[in-house]
């Protein structure tokens, strides 16, 4: 069995980016780990700061795994048809 060694994500990357297309509520997020890259291949981590009155995003889907942790407020993830 091959061991993947550690991964070092620097605290000044990677950088922040902004969605603002039209038809979704405008965000930022920064992908701390992204399937994109590394040995990270099937899994996604990141963190989104959304407006407090008016912060959502549309349903979709990925194609790797994503987690997802609320670190102030409340929020509802769909995951299949159930709402956790």
């Amino acid at each position: 069995m091959t061991q993947t060694r550690p991964v070092h994500i620097p605290a000044d990357t990677p950088a922040w980016e902004e969605m603002n297309e039209p038809g979704r509520t405008r965000y930022r997020f920064c992908l701390l780990v992204d399937a994109g890259g590394g040995p990270s291949a099937g899994l996604v981590h990141g963190i989104a700061e959304f407006d407090a009155n008016a912060g959502f995003e549309a349903l979709h889907r990925h194609n790797v795994a994503q987690t997802t942790h609320v670190l102030s407020g409340r929020g509802v993830a769909t995951i299949g048809e159930i709402g956790r």
